[in-house]
């Protein structure tokens, strides 16, 4: 239903991903990472459900990072999409283009929350908030990202997106919102540069400087 009103009432293409040419500048590939293809995102709170001790919740999260966060298979946009966007790649750079942009919701880049960064929090902070930042850098210092509803709860399909561009040899920008923050991420797989990213920030959302000062 939620798919439908979106087709009636916006002015956008009915097709869940695509890719446009800007002449031999740019190929901006639109790609779908909330509906076609992904899996459920991971909830920390439900990985910590029943937790009420620092011993115990860390024990969860080590044991989620060391198995069901590792799994290969999980996909982010699906092997349909998946398959087609490296394609998409491969033939930008063979016709000479010089820029593939990855136009897209999430952030792609590694974000976590440093385990110091809870004591900044004020006396005042909303509760959601503060739980959220507690669990983020519980989670950062065992090496768990802050969100898992963006491609760092699905490491598998990123590096499988990274192992695209570097095989295509692209020149990869990509562009992400969704955190009410602007970010930029030099993109690597190992020690090889993969592309650049650019989040931009909410026009009347807050992020998380007007939680923490």
């Amino acid at each position: 239903a939620a798919k439908r009103a979106y087709r009636e009432w916006l002015p956008v293409s009915d097709e869940p991903w695509k890719a446009y040419e800007v002449g031999d500048l740019a190929t901006l590939m639109r790609i779908d990472t909330r509906l076609a293809g992904r899996e459920k995102q991971f909830d920390m709170g439900a990985i910590l459900a029943g937790k009420t001790t620092p011993d115990q919740m860390v024990a969860a999260l080590t044991a989620f990072r060391d198995d069901t966060g590792r799994d290969p298979s999980r996909q982010m946009l699906g092997a349909t999409q998946e398959a087609w966007l490296a394609e998409q790649l491969r033939a930008s750079t063979r016709n000479g283009t010089r820029w593939q942009v990855l136009v897209q919701q999430v952030l792609m880049g590694s974000l976590s929350v440093p385990p110091a960064f809870a004591g900044a929090l004020p006396d005042n902070a909303p509760e959601a908030i503060r739980q959220r930042v507690l669990a983020g850098a519980m989670a950062g210092s065992i090496g768990l990202p802050l969100n898992m509803d963006a491609w760092d709860g699905y490491p598998a399909a990123r590096e499988r997106v990274f192992d695209s561009a570097l095989a295509a040899d692209a020149n990869l920008v990509v562009l992400a919102g969704d955190t009410h923050n602007a970010w930029a991420f030099d993109l690597a797989k190992d020690a090889a540069p993969v592309g650049v990213e650019f989040g931009v920030s909410s026009v009347t959302s807050p992020g998380f400087e007007g939680y923490v000062a």
